[in-house]
């Protein structure tokens, strides 16, 4: 996985944990998804893209 390479290679990349974060979405994997969208604002706290995809996450959440 691309996205797996690309944070081992620089852990502080907030759009590599946005993508994972949005892969886990679109596989209704909520759990993981919060935890990499979270991981995402924590280091790029202005990425609004995360904080609406982590909503969408834990609406997802709600709703199973």
């Amino acid at each position: 996985m691309k996205i797996r390479k690309t944070i081992e290679l620089d852990p502080r990349d907030a759009r590599a944990y946005y993508n994972r974060g949005t892969a886990y979405l679109d596989k209704e994997d909520s759990d993981r998804a919060i935890q990499d969208l979270t991981k995402a604002i924590e280091l790029n706290p202005r990425f609004t893209q995360a904080y609406v995809n982590r909503s969408a996450a834990y609406l997802d959440k709600r709703g199973h």
